[in-house]
């Protein structure tokens, strides 16, 4: 698997030029058996983010809600029910690194859910310990700036209190009286250095300890995908979905998710780890 993984990676850093057209299905409304699309005269699944090719037709049926579909210079193109067929115009094939990266995530988080299992916590008054998801270990890498964290649990007994507290013991956001998960916390800056993530429900408590970094330490790969030329919301929902296969960057795979509306990776974060 690691060397089959190291494989991938060089044939996506190999052939990522650096501007090309192309479409992406970067949101739709309700599930995807409300859209077709037609691809070569066949019908094939649609799913968020997919690479879209020339000739493509995708239809909104009278149950859809209404598909984004953007371009590579970030035109929004929108489908309603009802609206004729849009037809994806000529276009050039998008990177290895792009065009690959959205199947291959997807086997590796199938192969992980086979592998994977979680040991919950003991019992505390009669529920479960709260236990802070979305992460394999009790540490994970975080990038650094100003960011509105978001939290989830399993676990635990209403009302529940959120801390994060620097390595020099300063109390940098506190919430009480927290109903149930998730909750984005108050906007705060972080500066590279360690950082504690706190969850009680008054009996027991969760602890996740952040690692907070510049860019630079980001894995290669990730470091790629940033410098491609597509809009920001489809490069950072790849890097998302990259860095979900990352055990030390989960917790930044589930921040960006939130933030990039990538809801089936964040239902898979939250309830697989």
């Amino acid at each position: 698997m690691f060397l089959f993984r190291i494989g991938i990676v060089c044939i996506f850093l190999a052939f990522a030029p650096a501007t090309f057209a192309a479409y992406w299905v970067i949101d739709f409304e309700g599930t995807a058996s409300g859209y077709v699309l037609q691809r070569g005269g066949a019908e094939i699944p649609l799913e968020k983010l997919m690479v879209l090719h020339s000739g493509d037709v995708l239809i909104a049926s009278g149950e859809a809600g209404t598909i984004t579909i953007v371009d590579q210079a970030n035109k929004r193109h929108i489908l309603t029910a009802g609206d004729p067929p849009f037809v994806v115009p000529d276009s050039e094939p998008v990177p290895s690194l792009l065009s690959n990266i959205h199947a291959w995530v997807r086997s590796w988080w199938d192969t992980r859910g086979d592998q994977t299992t979680r040991t919950t916590a003991a019992v505390s008054k009669g529920d479960l310990d709260p236990v802070i998801t979305g992460v394999v270990n009790r540490e994970s890498m975080l990038l650094a700036g100003t960011r509105r964290l978001c939290v989830a649990w399993r676990g635990g007994i209403a009302p529940f209190e959120l801390r994060l507290v620097s390595a020099s013991g300063k109390v940098l956001v506190e919430l009480s009286d927290v109903e149930r998960p998730p909750i984005r916390m108050p906007e705060v800056s972080l500066q590279p250095g360690v950082y504690s993530l706190q969850l009680s429900d008054g009996g027991a408590t969760d602890e996740l300890t952040l690692s907070v970094v510049p860019e630079e330490h980001l894995p290669d790969t990730a470091r790629e995908i940033l410098a491609v030329d597509i809009p920001d919301d489809v490069r950072l929902s790849y890097l998302a979905l990259f860095l979900s296969t990352e055990d030390a960057w989960s917790f930044e795979a589930l921040q960006l998710a939130y933030e990039y509306d990538v809801w089936q990776l964040v239902d898979r974060l939250e309830n697989e780890r």
